[in-house]
C-alpha cells in the first residue's frame, strides 16, 4: 500500500503543478472528503494551505487514512471549477530584465566545448591527467563537452573514474565495477525467478510502466524490426538496458528504491555511455547528486523550492510581487524542472549540454537553481502582465521545448554574479565574513582564465527592494556550495 501511494504521489504533485486558479470553497470540500485524505501528505504544505485552515490540515493529518483511489477525478474536479480573479494593471517593471543586468555582470560562457583531441593530449605516460579536476570543470563550464567525447569525460565528472587515477588503475576499476554490476542485476533476477518479493515485484511493475513510456520519440529507443504489435520490451534492446539500470539501482539502494522520473534521468546517459554496466555507474553517480528529490518526505523538493523563491525575492523582488499578488510563491510551476533537473523543458540532446554545465558548475553545486531563475528572468515582462494564479502556471507549462539552453546557462552565470553581489553588500556581516570568499575568488580568476573574459568591472548594485530575515539569509548561503 505505502508503494501505491509513493507511486500515486509524484502523479499528484505533477497534476498540482498544472492546476490553474480554483474556487476555494469546490476545493475545500472536496479535500474534507475520505477520498481526499490518503494524498494530503503528498500535496505540498503551501498547497493545502490555501484551502484549509493549518488546524484543519493537523486534523485531515492525524486522521490519515490508506486508500488505493486515484487521484483524478479529484484534479479534474479542480481544473473543472477554476476562476481567474483579476489583480488591476501592473505598472510595466524593466529594472530586473536581463539587458540590465548584464551591463555591469559577464557570462563566461564561450560556446567551445572540449574536444576530444584536447582532451586525449591532458593524459602523461602513465595516462594520468595533468590538468586538475578545477581546470577541466572551468573548461566545461564555459562551453560543454563534445558530443562524442561524453562518453568518457561522464565516467570522470560522474565519479565512476577518479580524476587522479592512472590508465592501470581505470582498468582495474573498469573490471572491478563491471564485477559488481553482473552480481547486482543478477540479484534481483534470480529473486524474481525463484520467487515473488512484495516490494521488489511492486517496483518492477512501476519501473517495466515508465520505461516504455521514457523517451519513446528518440531513435536510441526504437524498437528490433519485425517487433510486432505491440512489441514486447524485450524487442527493445534499449530500452531492456533501461530496466536492467533502474531495477539493479533498486537493489543497490533498496531504502530509496524507485520513484517516478528517474528514468528521465538515466535514458541519456545510457544513449551517451552504450556500456551498460558503465551507464549503470554513472547513473548512481548521478544519483547522489539527485537522491534529495526522490525523498518520501519530499523534504529536498520542498528546499530547493523554498532556495528558488528567496532567490526571487532577493534578485528581482518586483517579480516576487507578482508571484504574491497572484499565489504562485509556492513555484509549484517549477516543480518538474526541479524534480528531472529539466529534462522534459529541453530537447533531448540540449539536457546533455545543460546537465554537464549544471554538474561542473565551480561556483556553486546549486547552479539548477540559477538556470530555473534565468528561464523564469527570461520570460519576465510576459510573467509580469499575469493577472491570476492560472495565467502564471499557463506561461511556465507552454515553455516545454521552446527554451534556448545556451541563453539560460549565460543567463544563469550572470544572475548568480547578481545573486554573489546583493548577499557580499546587504547580507548579515557574519554570514558574510563566513563565507568562502577566497575560494569563490579563485573559481572567478580560473573561469576568467579559461574563458579569456575578465567579470572585475565596476559592481553597480540597484538598492536592495525587499528586508530578509536572518533565517533566509542562512538559507539562501547554503547557496555557495561548490561542487569541487
Amino acid at each position: 500500500m505505502a508503494n501505491k501511494l509513493e507511486d500515486l504521489g509524484w502523479n499528484v504533485l505533477e497534476r498540482f503543478s498544472r492546476v490553474t486558479n480554483i474556487a476555494k470553497d469546490t476545493t475545500t470540500k472536496v479535500l474534507h472528503t475520505e477520498f481526499a485524505r490518503p494524498f494530503l501528505p503528498l500535496i505540498p504544505t503551501q498547497v493545502r494551505s490555501v484551502f484549509l485552515s493549518s488546524s484543519e490540515v493537523e486534523a485531515l493529518l492525524q486522521d490519515y487514512d490508506s486508500a488505493e483511489h486515484y487521484l483524478a477525478r479529484f484534479a479534474n474536479e479542480i481544473q473543472a471549477r477554476m476562476s481567474r480573479p483579476k489583480t488591476g494593471i501592473r505598472e510595466l517593471d524593466t529594472t530586473r530584465d536581463y539587458e540590465q543586468l548584464k551591463q555591469h555582470r559577464i557570462a563566461h560562457f564561450t560556446g567551445q566545448s572540449v574536444m576530444r583531441e584536447q582532451f586525449q593530449s591532458w593524459f602523461d605516460a602513465d595516462g594520468t591527467l595533468t590538468k586538475s579536476k578545477e581546470e577541466i570543470y572551468s573548461l566545461v563550464f564555459c562551453g560543454g563537452i563534445e558530443p562524442g567525447l561524453r562518453t568518457e569525460l561522464y565516467k570522470y565528472i560522474l565519479g565512476y573514474y577518479p580524476f587522479e587515477s592512472t590508465g592501470f588503475e581505470r582498468e582495474q576499476i573498469a573490471i572491478d565495477k563491471q564485477k559488481q554490476y553482473r552480481e547486482l542485476l543478477a540479484s534481483w533476477q534470480d529473486i524474481l525467478s525463484e520467487y515473488v518479493v512484495g516490494r521488489l515485484k511492486e517496483r518492477k511493475y512501476r519501473i517495466d510502466k515508465d520505461v516504455v513510456r521514457t523517451d519513446r520519440n528518440v531513435a536510441y529507443f526504437e524498437a528490433r524490426e519485425n517487433a510486432g504489435s505491440p512489441p514486447p520490451i524485450e524487442t527493445y534492446p534499449h530500452l531492456l538496458e533501461l530496466r536492467h539500470i533502474l531495477m539493479t539501482y533498486t537493489m543497490l539502494d533498496f531504502e530509496t528504491g524507485y520513484v517516478q522520473g528517474m528514468s528521465d534521468l538515466a535514458s541519456p546517459l545510457l544513449t551517451c555511455l552504450p556500456e551498460e554496466a558503465e551507464a549503470f555507474w554513472c547513473f548512481n553517480g548521478f544519483m547522489q547528486r539527485m537522491k534529495p528529490n526522490f525523498l518520501r518526505d519530499q523534504s529536498g523538493m520542498r528546499t530547493q523550492l523554498r532556495q528558488l523563491e528567496l532567490l526571487i525575492k532577493l534578485v528581482d523582488y518586483p517579480l516576487y510581487e507578482l508571484m504574491e499578488q497572484t499565489d504562485a510563491t509556492n513555484l509549484f510551476c517549477c516543480f518538474r524542472w526541479l524534480l528531472i533537473l529539466f529534462k522534459r523543458e529541453f530537447e533531448f540532446e540540449e539536457i546533455k549540454f545543460l546537465w554537464e554545465i549544471i554538474w561542473t558548475c565551480p561556483l556553486t553545486k546549486h547552479f539548477h537553481l540559477f538556470i530555473a531563475l534565468a528561464i523564469l528572468n527570461q520570460q519576465r515582462q510576459e510573467l509580469m502582465q499575469c493577472q491570476a494564479f492560472d495565467e502564471v502556471l499557463k506561461t511556465v507549462n507552454d515553455l516545454s521545448g521552446k527554451i534556448s539552453p545556451v541563453e539560460s546557462v549565460q543567463r544563469a552565470q550572470v544572475l548568480f554574479y547578481c545573486f554573489r553581489d546583493y548577499f557580499l553588500h546587504y547580507g548579515p556581516q557574519d554570514l558574510v565574513t563566513n563565507l568562502p570568499i577566497n575560494q569563490l575568488n579563485q573559481h572567478d580568476q580560473l573561469l576568467a582564465q579559461t574563458s579569456g573574459v575578465n567579470t572585475n568591472l565596476d559592481m553597480v548594485l540597484d538598492k536592495l527592494d525587499v528586508k530578509l530575515t536572518n533565517d533566509e539569509w542562512n538559507e539562501l548561503a547554503m547557496l555557495f556550495e561548490s561542487n569541487l
